[in-house]
């Protein structure tokens, strides 16, 4: 398969799938910001907060972008009238993407060992692999893959953009003091054996920062923050009566 440049990947009006998170493949977006792209692209991505801040309608004037979660970089972008938010359940986002996705645009990296693997985050990857025409990939040389990564072929990739730059990280939570006290508040209401569902940002920061006295909790989550790291490694969440 002859490699493709960035330059020939994209046609008018096509559906793009950009992987988010930890995962967000920046190296191949700044790029883009540098190359004439043709009309009417329509960028999808399932951005996480102060984490990933692209800002797709800067791109161009007709450049838009379709989110299934609402950041502080969409409500501010240079045109918000092309950004669409879709609310939708994450279970059936896999879905709404396997149904058409154009182009995909993705990070990866080698393990210990060389192999070559997907970025940190793999959400909805599968989905948009099987149907993408084309793949881009950057393949960041300062990332080393997790082992248990899903392994990616080579020849999946059609354009491969190289790099050797820090991954996202996301920024701690500001915890004030309304924060702190409701806290406190919820962490009053919670037992011994308790399973927590809990998300990211200053509230469940601080409802979890002041969890060290309790023992055996469960949890479910799609994220764990610092505070529900420090409660496993504590042994306060172990999971025992779930």
């Amino acid at each position: 398969m002859q490699p493709l440049q960035l330059e020939q990947v994209f046609n008018p009006g096509d559906r793009i799938f950009v992987g988010a998170a930890s995962n967000e493949p920046l190296g191949v977006l700044k790029r883009l910001q540098e190359i004439d792209l043709p009309a009417d692209l329509r960028f999808v991505q399932f951005p996480i907060g102060a984490m990933n801040a692209f800002d797709f309608t800067a791109l161009n004037d007709t450049a838009s972008v379709e989110s299934f979660f609402m950041t502080p970089t969409l409500a501010r972008a240079a045109d918000p009238q092309r950004v669409f938010f879709v609310p939708m359940q994450m279970r059936w986002v896999f879905d709404y993407l396997a149904e058409r996705v154009d182009v995909a645009i993705i990070q990866v990296a080698r393990d210990r060992d060389g192999v070559l693997r997907l970025g940190p985050n793999v959400d909805f990857i599968d989905a948009v692999l099987s149907r993408a025409r084309v793949v881009v990939a950057e393949l960041n040389h300062n990332i080393v893959a997790p082992a248990g990564c899903p392994r990616i072929a080579q020849d999946v990739i059609h354009c491969l953009i190289e790099t050797d730059r820090e991954i996202a990280e996301m920024p701690l939570p500001q915890v004030d003091d309304a924060a702190t006290e409701i806290g406190r508040l919820v962490a009053g209401l919670i037992r011994d054996g308790d399973c927590l569902q809990t998300g990211i940002g200053a509230i469940p920061a601080a409802i979890l920062g002041q969890l060290d006295d309790k023992n055996d909790l469960g949890m479910h989550g799609g994220l764990i923050d610092d505070g529900g790291m420090a409660l496993i490694r504590n042994g306060n969440i172990n999971g025992s009566r779930k």
